[in-house]
């Protein structure tokens, strides 16, 4: 399990007016759940960012962009389109759709940002549970997530053995194979934090899930307490197992 951070995923600005800050904040807080990880930082020295949004109209701040040398994906805004072909540009007005559209293709660009989300796999034949869960999680942990899908146990199985996940949500009950055996298969190969999904409260569903490997267990719909919860257990777990990792390495 990666060392998970509770760090929002952080966009450097430099020369930006407060109208403009304010509107780009406004965007974070009430857009798309795309947006609600971001958060905007002011320009220092020695901040890292994942996007750099720069005042194209003001060259002091254009000179220190330049300065900072960063590799980060950069949005340039202002009211003529510079001579800058390799960077995103956004035209005063500034407008909700310019802003989403930029911020879309810095991600697009940012090869590293996806995998410095937490990654989380959900994998439930209900629609109406994924969708549930596609709303929710977002909104349970201050740690930026990235979700995919699975509607049976086979995708499921198949997706955890191509990509390592920090945290997946398994039915109890779906086609293929049943989110017992998709978990035993998981923990055979990788220490993802796995939990268990069911619409039952027997003992016996919590003693097949014990002798799986689960790490938790939740009973549909779970409540946000739960969520949280589980959230900040697979956190510990994550920060506990590094501290052990770096422990053994400093005795070497």
């Amino acid at each position: 399990m990666r060392n998970i951070s509770e760090s929002k995923i952080r966009i450097l600005h430099i020369g930006l007016s407060e109208r403009d800050i304010t509107f780009i904040q406004n965007l974070f807080r009430l857009g798309t759940k795309q947006f609600r990880d971001y958060e905007l930082v002011k320009y220092e020295e020695q901040t890292n960012a994942h996007m750099v949004i720069v005042n194209g109209d003001n060259p002091y701040s254009l000179n220190k962009w330049r300065q900072l040398k960063s590799s980060a994906t950069t949005i340039l805004i202002s009211k003529n389109k510079p001579m800058l072909s390799n960077q995103i540009h956004v035209l005063r007005p500034l407008v909700l759709r310019k802003l989403v559209e930029a911020f879309t293709e810095a991600e697009l660009r940012t090869q590293h940002l996806n995998a410095d989300r937490t990654q989380v796999l959900v994998a439930d034949d209900s629609l109406p549970v994924r969708r549930f869960m596609e709303l929710k999680l977002p909104l349970m942990t201050d740690v930026p997530i990235a979700i995919d899908y699975a509607e049976d146990g086979i995708s499921a199985q198949q997706k955890a053995l191509n990509k390592l996940y920090d945290i997946i949500f398994l039915d109890v009950i779906m086609p293929g194979l049943d989110g017992y055996q998709v978990c035993k298969s998981i923990k055979d190969h990788s220490d993802s934090f796995t939990v268990m999904l069911t619409s039952n409260k027997s003992p016996f569903d919590r003693v097949r899930g014990g002798m799986s490997g689960c790490d938790a267990f939740l009973t549909k719909p779970p409540k946000d307490e739960q969520l949280r919860k589980v959230f900040q257990k697979m956190i510990d777990k994550s920060h506990k197992q590094h501290s052990t990792t770096n422990l053994q390495s400093s005795q070497r």
